[in-house]
């Protein structure tokens, strides 16, 4: 293969080209010292001519040398030249290092042995031969870099085009306009690298300069670098190899030589990312991941789809573990990086898309702009609560029979309302999201903080039921409601869960975790034995609290969160709300209640209104034989009547029952999506070509396999082998014999029965012997 080699390379493939060449005889130094020796571009070595050339090294690496990999004729030595000079145009033996000047308009150009760089160590101005003295420019931009090449642009003062000064006059010719679309010129490695790489870098552009001026002063190499090193100015210790290496970099390369490129990851320098068919096959089989990316199945996967493309052969080889295309951890590295610059796709196959949009949906704007004071927005919701309660003495507080419960353990749910101006918020515990709950949550809400305008919440079936539909309306309120799956539309209320249940709650008597492997993880504590749940239970954490307990450890909690300063609202939520309490609308509790009561129409019987299969009695309702009735929520045992006209006349009062609450249990689950389709599909579309291809690759690959050998018959198997065989073959020999046997046979049987019918049956006179 014909290619440029290093010298230790050269000297490996120069002993397999000819056995003549003894390693021990021609060493590298020997090639190395003819390199050095010779006058032009090529070397003898034993009658043999050899091209080389010196490319810069890695780093402060230098100069590194490189010969053809195969001998040149002499004869072709000028051609060979002259077309390694045209292809290689930026890897030139010496560098060169004048800079050459541009001008758009004239299209001439000069090299600085007539015109000046304004960046030289000098500052002098600008001249031109023949062409008077011009006017200094300003300070040079910095463009680019390609092949090494530093590339300025100085606006040129007779039109509105620009000059570029190169320090090498490879990009004669070239013309830059100002309108020129700036992602056509590459950035330079300075321009790349971090802020404290561009830092050491400046750091050593400053020395070379002190060692400029320093020189022209007659100052020694050894007095200058004891005097940087004592000044303890520089993070470095200076050498006089640092010092002369940063001088010819600085020299040849400008700032972007003392750029630290040593250590520094190569870009799509390995195997996949250099390979455009493994690359795909590999990111498709990362679209194709459910749930999760199993490495060790994508690996093999791999291997076995580019065996079956042809791009590697050594499958058996691969099975015993001996052989691969790529290791392991090349692929994890690999799978790392694509996931790190797709973040869309981990969060989508690890989370599903509520994930997803909960980590990248853009945040634009801000809710409370559409606020002016209190009470104008109130953000309402409900989430389960992340802690198991325990029934049985919850039983017992409300006089239950805990044997009749089908449950002993429970968890809730949590509604929360929050003003989107103040972000005051209260907590209300419920059994589940209702219709009552919500409308127990407003109230409270209204008893706190006073009367909202407009409550914003979901499509939740609580929240658009018409229980809480017509509260709102009896209380003046306007209820609207969010787009579909769209929770960042009320985004406060969301925070606020996410606060309580990650601060408040995680600490508290019976959390369970907020997701199923937080949970697992928490019932896995103890050993089998003790997981083990009696009916009805949740979960054998012990010390669950009680409802009331729970509801007051939340009360406490939210006025602390109330008191803590809010970054956006430059203060604490209860100062800005206490600011502007004036303006709230309150309301007294048996007002509230007599709002939230559902009427029914009923009518009036002998003993009064029946509702709920409770008899209610009221001597106004006598008067009335049609009536509205509504029961108390907060006392059971009392109900408000209205007439025909919904006229409120009395509270009327219930027969045989208890002051208690009521509770309706009705559930409800919201699902929060946002669509991400070119991702969905691209995942979508890459797993059905995966399964699909996927069982008749396994058998491609288990057919080129190597078979079982079955194992061989012992003697005596053998022998009862032959002897099955013989007795087939008899049979199949004696078939006609057989067959005339099994005729005889039934010839015999109609022989006898033709003779019993012919047997006469016997008279009575003959059984008496009476002879006739």
């Amino acid at each position: 293969m014909r290619e440029w080699l290093n010298a230790e390379n050269f000297l490996k493939n120069l002993k397999k080209f000819n056995p003549k060449y003894d390693i021990n005889i021609v060493s590298i130094r020997t090639i190395r010292r003819k390199a050095k020796e010779s006058s032009s571009s090529f070397f003898v070595l034993n009658g043999d001519f050899f091209y080389f050339r010196y490319i810069k090294g890695i780093g402060r690496g230098g100069k590194v040398l490189q010969i053809w990999s195969e001998p040149i004729d002499p004869a072709d030595l000028e051609a060979f030249e002259n077309n390694i000079i045209n292809t290689n145009t930026g890897e030139s033996n010496e560098r060169n290092t004048h800079r050459n000047v541009i001008c758009a308009h004239s299209h001439s150009y000069a090299d600085d042995r007539l015109v000046e760089s304004p960046t030289t160590l000098s500052g002098r101005n600008r001249h031109i031969r023949g062409g008077g003295r011009r006017e200094p420019h300003p300070q040079p931009k910095r463009q680019g870099v390609e092949n090494g090449d530093v590339s300025y642009l100085l606006p040129d003062t007779c039109n509105d085009d620009l000059w570029l000064s190169s320090p090498s006059s490879r990009v004669l010719g070239l013309k830059v306009k100002n309108n020129q679309n700036k992602n056509d010129l590459p950035l330079t490695p300075f321009a790349k690298a971090s802020i404290q790489v561009q830092e050491k870098a400046m750091l050593r552009a400053r020395v070379v300069k002190e060692w400029e001026s320093a020189k022209v002063k007659g100052i020694k190499e050894g007095d200058f670098i004891q005097s940087i090193n004592s000044s303890r100015l520089y993070s470095f210790i200076l050498t006089p190899a640092k010092l002369y290496s940063w001088q010819r970099a600085y020299r040849d390369f400008g700032i972007d030589g003392l750029i630290d490129e040593r250590g520094k990851h190569r870009e799509n320098a390995g195997i996949i990312q250099s390979n455009p068919t493994i690359q795909d096959l590999v990111v498709r089989l990362i679209l194709a991941s459910k749930a999760r990316f199993n490495l060790a199945l994508i690996y093999e996967s791999a291997h076995f789809n580019l065996w079956k493309m042809g791009l590697f052969e050594d499958l058996e080889g691969f099975l015993k573990k001996q052989s691969y295309l790529f290791s392991y951890n090349t692929l994890k590295r690999f799978i790392d990086s694509y996931l790190g610059d797709h973040r869309e796709v981990k969060l989508l196959v690890e989370g599903g898309e509520t994930r997803l949009d909960s980590q990248m949906l853009p945040a634009v704007g801000d809710a409370s702009w559409a606020a002016s004071s209190i009470n104008e927005i109130v953000e309402i919701d409900a989430s389960p609560i992340d802690v198991i309660l325990d029934v049985p003495r919850l039983c017992r507080d409300y006089n239950y029979d805990i044997d009749t419960m089908e449950m002993v353990q429970a968890r809730y749910s949590l509604i929360s309302l929050i003003d989107v101006y103040s972000r005051v918020c209260i907590f209300h515990v419920c059994e589940s999201e209702n219709s009552l709950g919500v409308a127990r949550a407003i109230a409270k809400y209204i008893l706190t903080y006073g009367k909202p305008k407009t409550i914003k919440g979901d499509n939740g079936r609580a929240f658009k039921s018409k229980y809480v539909q017509e509260v709102c309306l009896k209380l003046g309120i306007d209820f609207t409601h969010t787009a579909p799956y769209s929770g960042w539309l009320k985004p406060y209320v969301e925070s606020n869960f996410k606060k309580l249940q990650h601060k408040a709650v995680e600490l508290m008597a019976g959390y369970i975790g907020h997701n199923v492997g937080q949970r697992k993880s928490i019932e896995e504590f103890n050993s089998r034995k003790e997981r083990r749940l009696l009916k009805g239970e949740k979960t054998h954490l012990k010390g669950l609290l009680t409802l009331q307990e729970f509801e007051g450890q939340i009360e406490v909690y939210n006025k602390i969160a109330l008191s803590k300063i809010n970054a956006k609202l430059g203060d604490s939520p209860i100062n800005v709300y206490n600011q502007r309490s004036h303006e709230a609308v309150g309301m007294s509790e048996y007002e509230l209640t007599f709002y939230l009561s559902h009427l029914e129409e009923r009518r009036v019987g002998k003993g009064g209104v029946m509702l709920n299969n409770t008899l209610y009695q009221l001597p106004e309702l006598y008067e009335h034989s049609r009536v509205f009735a509504g029961i108390n929520i907060n006392n059971v045992a009392q109900a408000f009547i209205y007439d025909k006209d919904k006229k409120f006349l009395d509270v009327a009062l219930a027969q045989g029952t208890y002051e208690d609450t009521l509770e309706v249990a009705k559930q409800s689950r919201k699902v929060f999506e946002r669509a991400k389709k070119k991702v969905k599909e691209e995942i979508v579309k890459a797993r059905a070509k995966v399964e699909s291809e996927t069982p008749e690759l396994y058998k491609e690959v288990a057919s080129k396999l190597t078979s079982v050998k079955k194992p061989k018959v012992t003697p005596i198997n053998s022998e009862l082998e032959h002897s099955r065989i013989r007795s087939e073959v008899k049979r199949a020999a004696g078939s006609e014999y057989m067959e005339l046997m099994i005729s005889k046979k039934e010839k015999k049987k109609e022989k006898k029965k033709k003779n019993k019918k012919e047997l006469k049956k016997l008279t009575w006179e003959q059984i008496a012997g009476i002879k006739t």
